[in-house]
Parts: C-alpha cells; sequence; structure tokens
C-alpha cells in the first residue's frame, strides 16, 4: 500500500512539475513572439482583443450544476447513462477526434436514443456558468477605453445562444464573436483554419491578442500569427496585459 501510495505521490509531482514547465515555456514564447507580432505603439486604436469563454470570462459553477441535477425529474435517466458500457466506448473513441463538447453530444444522441430526450439537461448543467467578476470588469475598462473586445471561443452555436440569454449585459461588451458552427464547418481551436478565419474578420490596420487558458491554443494562434497570452490566473494575466498594451 505504502508503495502504491508513494508512486501516486511521484506522478503527481511529475505531472505538476511538467505542467509547471509548460506554461513557463508557452509564456516565454508569448513574449518573444508578441514583440515580433504586434505594432511598438499598441493603442486602443490598433489593437483587438479577443476573450476565450469557458476558464476566463466564465467559471463552471459546480454548485449550480449539482442543484440542476438534483431538482430535474430526469436526473435518473441522465445518471443510467454512466452504467452504459456502449456508450461510454463510443465517448472514449469520439474524444481524441473532438474538441467541441456539443459535437460529442449530438453525435453520441443520433446512436444512443435515450440521450435525445435529455439534450435540454445536459445543456443546462452544461451552461451553469458564473461570470468572473475580475475579468468582467477588465474587459469593461478596456472597452471603455476605447479597446474593440471579441470572443473567439470552441463553445457550440447552440449552447453559447443559450449563454447569451442568460447573460445579456455581458455579451453587449462583444464586438466580433467567433463560435463553433456548421457554417465553418465546425473547426474549432486549437485548428489553424479558425484562427485564418478570425484574421479575416480583423479590420486593416488592426492586431489581435488571443486571451485563453489552453497552452494548445496558445501555440496553434502564435504559429497563426495572431499574438496571444496564457491565462494561468486574473493577476499574472492582468500583469501581462498591462506591459503590451496602454491601458
Amino acid at each position: 500500500m505504502t508503495i502504491i501510495l508513494l508512486i501516486l505521490f511521484i506522478a503527481v509531482v511529475c505531472f505538476v512539475l511538467y505542467k509547471k514547465k509548460q506554461i513557463y515555456l508557452i509564456k516565454k514564447r508569448s513574449k518573444w513572439s508578441n514583440a515580433q507580432l504586434l505594432p511598438k505603439n499598441r493603442l486602443a486604436k490598433n489593437i483587438i482583443l479577443a476573450f476565450d469563454l469557458h476558464g476566463v470570462i466564465f467559471r463552471h459553477n459546480y454548485k449550480k450544476m449539482l442543484y440542476i441535477f438534483i431538482n430535474s425529474p430526469e436526473k435518473w435517466k441522465l445518471l443510467s447513462l454512466f452504467f452504459n458500457p456502449v456508450l461510454w466506448k463510443d465517448l472514449i473513441k469520439m474524444l481524441p477526434k473532438h474538441t467541441l463538447n456539443e459535437a460529442i453530444i449530438f453525435h453520441l444522441a443520433s446512436n444512443h436514443r435515450k440521450i435525445k430526450p435529455l439534450i435540454g439537461l445536459i445543456t443546462e448543467i452544461m451552461n451553469a456558468q458564473s461570470p468572473h467578476k475580475k475579468t468582467i470588469n477588465l474587459i469593461k475598462k478596456l472597452k471603455k477605453l476605447g479597446y474593440q473586445i471579441d470572443i473567439l471561443s470552441n463553445i457550440g452555436a447552440s449552447m453559447y445562444k443559450e449563454l447569451k440569454k442568460k447573460h445579456a449585459k455581458i455579451f453587449t461588451l462583444f464586438t466580433e464573436v467567433m463560435t463553433v458552427e456548421e457554417k465553418n464547418n465546425f473547426i474549432a481551436k486549437p485548428n489553424k483554419k479558425l484562427f485564418k478565419l478570425y484574421k479575416k474578420s480583423i479590420p486593416t490596420g488592426k492586431k489581435a491578442i488571443l486571451i485563453d487558458d489552453k497552452i494548445k491554443n496558445i501555440k496553434a494562434a502564435l504559429k497563426s500569427g495572431i499574438a496571444s497570452v496564457y491565462y494561468e490566473n486574473f493577476n499574472s494575466t492582468l500583469a501581462i496585459l498591462k506591459k503590451l498594451i496602454s491601458f
């Protein structure tokens, strides 16, 4: 038993050290790349800030998720899905191919008829998000200073629609919103095609800065010629932004 605990402890330590190294490297790479990609004078007139949604602007509200589940009359039907080995097998097969939760849900629903009536409940649980107040206040400040604020997210179109209904005032802050949609063949981050598509929406004479909490998305954005800031936490992100732009 002691040996097993020791092995688990070493595994956790190794993972933490690996993660820290990856964060250090992506921050270092972003700093160098941003200096090349952005103009020397970075002002509201020539800089756009593109924020990711989940993990940056919004955070999962696990208490609310549990509340929705417990109070749903369909909770036992949903719970029964967790004991379906065929569904788990299909899910495991899909995970390497899809980065979009919405696509996974609808694909599974097409193969498992019991899921289809539960899509509404699943969507409601997954959309139980709480705005990150410090990030929202920062966005409001940047907006007042004249910066264009965009959204570049892997949220599916239908889930985005529902989230927007719940937080209508927050979404008035954004100019360009790019989510994962059928018209764009469901391309999502870190696919370079999405970043190229977003670059086409950027007005001439302006440069965008992506703020995202996924290292793989930052890497892909930089390779696509979009300046990026890795969102480790609010304070570290704020410090980096203050060095990059005027506010």
